[in-house]
């Protein structure tokens, strides 16, 4: 089964995307020694990205490969640790 590609808004090749100015950002907190919490993560939870993620593992989830219910609201989450 082949992916779809990574939505604009997470490339890893265009600084100016929302998710690789989000791992900057977290990056650089962790540096300083601040306290990353769950508010700081915002990239990944856009509709855009959610609707990428279903079209890329063909409405299943990631994990479980159960599918995804069209009423069901999904969740982009275990990716990252909710709490630092």
């Amino acid at each position: 089964m082949t992916r779809t590609d990574c939505p604009p808004s997470l490339d890893p090749n265009d600084p100016d995307a929302s998710g690789p100015k989000e791992f900057r950002k977290i990056r650089d907190m962790l540096a300083n020694g601040e306290t990353v919490k769950s508010d700081d993560f915002s990239a990944y939870g856009s509709r855009a990205v959610r609707e990428a993620l279903r079209e890329m593992f063909h409405g299943k989830c990631a994990y479980c490969e159960s599918k995804i219910a069209g009423s069901q609201d999904t969740d982009v989450e275990h990716y990252r640790p909710r709490r630092a």
